[in-house]
């Protein structure tokens, strides 16, 4: 490979475009031919084609595969809750479908866990359906846009004639490629950004993902949350005292990190602040989908 190693590589060739790249650090492959119909694939010709070179190839294995853009009206019926794929479905480019139908999970999972636990009301399952339905529109419209160029600019003859034809075009083609393609790479606000603003169960400026620090060497403050509710902040003030106190009331597991001097924050179990600063009542009952 001529081009220096990479996760993998865009082929510019109009008579194939498509994608490769590795599955080990040997000599096993993958590849992606766009604009294939399955009854006309040739799969030797088209690794050579994307190859450029009429090279030995053993073809393992086959996946006549078309990109999706889905996502279910609903994401529950009664006792059925759609998740990952079958609530939603979007192109790979940007590989954002398993981490979507993972942050599905968490958000039924832990309000599952504490309505079947005793510990919340049945009306919180109805917010899983408002907090995760707008993500996964969101990662569909990025997807959509990553996978947007790789038709025209990836697949322009130019980009396959002459070396003045060539240096003419490539310029274009790679501002191109770059203004369109530095979300995929570069996408944690995607990834773990996304917040929860506006959401029934959390308080008024709150919903994002509590930030990540190390509070010692080694030592993260996600490893010292609880496994359901976290009360993270100076637990020497009135306001901790009320929250603790509304845990206790409720029956909710509440972890307590103390941190001194720094301000309370109601951290759920997927890690989303709940509420943070102010006052306190009634925070934890909104966070639990408790009738106001």
């Amino acid at each position: 490979m001529p081009h220096g190693p990479a996760v993998h590589y865009w082929v510019l060739n109009p008579a194939q475009p498509g994608i490769v790249g590795r599955l080990d650090l040997k000599d096993t492959w993958w590849c992606i031919a766009q604009g294939v119909r399955a009854e006309d694939a040739d799969p030797v010709r088209l690794v050579r084609n994307l190859a450029g070179a009429d090279i030995d190839v053993e073809i393992l294995a086959t996946d006549p595969w078309t990109a999706r853009m889905l996502l279910a009206d609903r994401y529950a019926s009664r006792r059925v809750f759609l998740a990952g794929d079958a609530a939603h479905q979007n192109p790979p480019y940007g590989g954002h479908g398993f981490n979507t139908g993972v942050g599905d999970a968490v958000n039924i999972g832990w309000k599952l866990a504490a309505v079947l636990r005793g510990w919340a009301p049945e009306a919180l399952l109805a917010t899983y359906e408002s907090e995760r339905r707008p993500i996964a529109a969101d990662t569909i419209e990025a997807a959509a846009a990553n996978m947007a160029t790789l038709a025209p600019e990836l697949a322009d003859p130019a980009l396959m004639g002459t070396d003045e034809e060539f240096a003419k075009v490539r310029p274009a083609v790679a501002e191109a490629i770059r203004r369109t393609k530095d979300s995929e790479f570069h996408s944690l606000d995607l990834v773990l950004g996304y917040t929860y603003t506006g959401s029934p169960i959390v308080a008024s400026g709150t919903g994002e993902r509590l930030p990540h620090r190390w509070l010692a060497p080694g030592e993260s403050l996600y490893d010292r949350l609880g496994r359901a509710f976290s009360l993270v902040g100076d637990l020497g003030s009135p306001q901790a005292a009320s929250l603790v106190a509304q845990a206790r009331e409720l029956g909710v597991p509440l972890e307590e990190v103390d941190l001194p001097g720094e301000p309370l924050t109601l951290v759920r179990p997927d890690q989303h602040v709940a509420w943070r600063g102010g006052d306190p009542e009634g925070a934890l009952r909104l966070a639990l989908g408790h009738l106001r």
